[in-house]
């Protein structure tokens, strides 16, 4: 019968051999203590044949569907049948568990999300390429990165896996070199951008924050009561990204805290840069936003300081002032300029209030040309724009 076909193809015997007084074989009935039947745990599962035979004669065994013959459902007690059901149905998961890890890398497997050779054929040949926005890792890292969402921003570096995916798609199933280079060009193309903006993002933060710390309170809480609030920062999760070191890609271990911190150390550069050239543009009254500027800035890298190793911030300072070998830098030979130019010819010193004043309505020399300073993005002077209003205002009091 079937069941006896069941029982010597997938039976597993303690000694190698059925027991041969199982009452079942001599068609009685077990005992009222049971007949107990002992089975050694293995280290090896069934086969998948043996697995496949099996569950194809219960399927048999059990199934409605006999097309006209003859089934022994009927004659199966009605307990029997439901144990037997759900073996069946349990089963069927076993062939899975058994491939365990082909099932695992299967159902991670998103490389088909990379693929979209479909849709270029859908262009009859006027496109060869989609462009990166068209890359779906890429879309779903820059939408993180756009919306700056705090929950979201720890697993930025999820999307860029697919292309991980994507890759091993290319060597182990369609075995073609040229796909994987151009998944290699385009992740090269899609990381760069990404350390770009993350960089960016992470640097205007952070002056963001250093900005609104040295912000007066007694100013702030003054807007405040003319309903002008300016808000700090809104708090965000970039110190887990700040310590990945080993970021996997394309068989690759990156170092993202090395890769931002070089980017940070430029955008700190070309930030005391700016406040030296906006310093250079105006009289020598500004020198009291300098000092300002200068301090903002030392505060931002004191805070990047913490994830970061960057580069000294007084060297930083002197590259930025061209102050590392020539004895006098770009401030000092500005304020000689002023003071040869414009403070002496048209200050005057106010002994009540002992300090100097610029003459109004006269001039004793011609006017004073200076370069503009240039345009920048908001984060680059003090952090935002609100910022960059509300210190203006303030440090007005010191200039005409």
């Amino acid at each position: 019968s079937i069941l006896v076909s069941v029982r010597e193809t997938s039976a597993d015997w303690l000694r190698g051999g059925e027991p041969p007084d199982d009452p079942a074989l001599k068609g009685k009935k077990d005992p009222d203590n049971g007949f107990e039947i002992k089975v050694a745990r293995r280290n090896v599962g069934p086969s998948s044949t043996q697995l496949y035979m099996v569950r194809t004669m219960l399927e048999s065994l059990i199934s409605d569907k006999s097309g006209g013959k003859k089934t022994l459902r009927k004659e199966l007690d009605g307990q029997h049948l439901c144990q037997i059901d759900e073996f069946h149905k349990t089963s069927f998961f076993w062939t899975y568990l058994l491939n365990f890890n082909e099932t695992l890398q299967e159902c991670c497997d998103l490389s088909q999300l990379w693929y979209r050779e479909f849709y270029l054929e859908m262009t009859m040949g006027r496109r060869i390429q989609f462009p990166i926005e068209m890359s779906m890792p890429w879309i779903l890292t820059d939408h993180i990165l756009r919306t700056k969402d705090a929950s979201m921003m720890e697993c930025v570096l999820y999307p860029l896996d697919l292309y991980n995916d994507a890759a091993y798609y290319a060597l182990t199933r369609f075995r073609k070199q040229f796909l994987y280079d151009e998944i290699e060009a385009e992740v090269n193309l899609c990381f760069d951008q990404f350390v770009f903006k993350l960089s960016e993002q992470i640097f205007a933060y952070y002056k963001h924050l250093a900005g609104s710390i040295l912000l007066d309170k007694r100013f702030r809480s003054e807007c405040s009561q003319h309903n002008m609030r300016i808000h700090f920062p809104p708090a965000n999760r970039y110190e887990t990204l700040l310590k990945q070191r080993h970021v996997q890609l394309l068989g690759r271990s990156i170092d993202l805290n090395k890769l931002i911190c070089q980017r940070i150390n430029a955008s700190m550069h070309k930030s005391l840069e700016v406040a030296i050239t906006r310093f250079e543009g105006a009289d020598i009254t500004s020198v009291v936003e300098l000092e300002g500027l200068i301090e903002v800035n030392k505060l931002t890298h004191k805070l990047l300081s913490q994830l970061l190793q960057l580069d000294d911030f007084d060297a930083q300072l002197r590259e930025a002032n061209h102050n590392v070998l020539a004895p006098y830098g770009r401030t000092t030979l500005h304020v000689f300029w002023e003071l040869n130019y414009d403070f002496l010819p048209n200050y005057c010193y106010n002994a009540a209030t002992n300090r100097f004043v610029k003459a109004v309505g006269i001039s004793f020399s011609q006017a004073v040309q200076r370069d503009k300073p240039p345009n920048v993005a908001p984060y680059m002077v003090w952090g935002s724009k609100a910022l960059n209003v509300a210190f203006s205002t303030i440090y007005s009091q010191w200039t005409g």
